[in-house]
């Protein structure tokens, strides 16, 4: 752990990058989803949902644009459902829900797998909160906002664990009010250490990222700054 007088903080940070699979490539193996690069903390998976509204990690690809048989295809669907990721690792994962017809679906599995402790509901929407909150206290939701100054008072009381903020429009204020109530900030799509180190002393929780080197990168700057 690192503290500096600069930042006032240890830095205990955790920082999540976005991770990508191919329907074409061993989709859902082990291999996928339990590998995270030296650094990271955990991954983002974005959920999408199949026809028949089963929630699955969105592919890189669309199936229905792939050369393999229809059997095949629904093997694939099959691993990406989002029991059997949750089943294939231990590691901490993000799921982003885009849809919200499987926002309450997603939040049973994550119950249902015992997982409630190394995975997290992304939504877009206040509403959305509450259809989780209809069905499961423990779930933990990230609400995924571009107001820099959210209710924050507001959405502790509806059952918001975290607020997920642009990095861009990231306030100490806003942080500080957040800790105050029990609600975490994360710092979204934080791509270069400049902005990462502002996170940081800003008393951020999590970062999510898109480069899988970036937690790297600022301990390692930090850690010059030190020395």
């Amino acid at each position: 752990m690192l503290t500096h007088s600069y930042l006032l903080v240890p830095i205990t940070v955790r920082v999540y990058t976005f991770r990508k699979v191919s329907p074409l490539s061993g989709a859902g193996s082990k291999d996928v989803f339990s590998y995270i690069e030296p650094g990271v903390d955990g991954i983002v998976l974005e959920v999408c949902s199949t026809i028949d509204r089963v929630p699955i990690v969105c592919p890189t690809g669309e199936l229905s644009e792939t050369s393999k048989a229809s059997a095949e295809l629904a093997q694939i669907a099959e691993a990406l459902r989002i029991e059997n990721v949750l089943k294939s690792s231990q590691i901490e994962l993000l799921f982003w829900v885009r849809d919200p017809q499987v926002v309450d679906t997603v939040a049973q599995a994550i119950e249902n797998a015992g997982a409630v402790n190394r995975a997290y509901v992304v939504l877009e929407d206040l509403l959305h909160v509450r259809v989780i909150r209809s069905k499961s206290s423990k779930v933990k939701a990230i609400l995924k906002l571009a107001n820099p100054f959210p209710n924050v008072s507001l959405l502790a009381k509806e059952g918001v664990n975290a607020l997920a903020l642009p990095a861009s429009v990231l306030r100490p204020r806003v942080v500080r009010e957040c800790s105050s109530k029990g609600v975490a900030v994360v710092a979204w799509l934080v791509n270069d250490v400049s902005q990462a180190v502002r996170a940081v002393r800003y008393g951020v929780e999590l970062i999510v990222t898109s480069r899988s080197n970036l937690k790297k990168e600022l301990l390692q700057y930090l850690g010059d700054l030190i020395t």
